[in-house]
C-alpha cells in the first residue's frame, strides 16, 4: 500500500483557518465563564504566538496575521541571536503586551530551550 502525502504547509494553514469547528471549540474554552472573553472577534487578540529566530531574525508566528491573500505570515522584529532569543522576546513581550495592562494577569509563557550539553 502506499503512504499518503501530506499536503503543502501553506495548505495545512488554509485548512487551520478555514477550521471553523476547531475555532469554535477554542473560542469556547477560552470564554468559559467570561462574557466578553478571547475568540476570533475578541479585540484583546488573546491567542498563542510563537517567537522564534530564523536566520539571526527575530519572528512572531501568529497564524492570525496574514497577508493579502489570506496566508499567514510572521512579524519580523527585527534582528536577534539565538543565545538572545529568550532576552528580545521578553522585552517585546513587555513593551508590547504587558504595557497595554500592567495589571492584568490574563497570559502565560512557554519556552522550549535546547540545554547545553555537559
Amino acid at each position: 500500500q502506499q503512504a499518503q502525502s501530506l499536503p503543502d504547509p501553506d495548505s495545512r494553514g488554509r485548512a487551520l483557518i478555514a477550521a471553523d469547528a476547531l475555532r469554535d471549540l477554542s473560542n469556547r474554552a477560552a470564554i468559559q465563564g467570561v462574557p466578553n472573553g478571547a475568540g476570533s472577534a475578541d479585540n484583546q487578540n488573546q491567542h498563542y504566538v510563537a517567537f522564534v529566530c530564523v536566520e539571526n531574525a527575530f519572528l512572531e508566528l501568529d497564524g492570525r496575521h496574514l497577508d493579502t491573500n489570506g496566508i499567514a505570515v510572521p512579524i519580523n522584529h527585527g534582528s536577534t541571536t539565538p543565545e538572545s532569543l529568550i532576552s528580545d522576546a521578553a522585552f517585546l513581550i513587555q513593551r508590547e503586551y504587558l504595557s497595554r495592562d500592567p495589571s492584568s494577569h490574563n497570559f502565560s509563557l512557554l519556552a522550549f530551550c535546547q540545554l547545553p550539553s555537559s
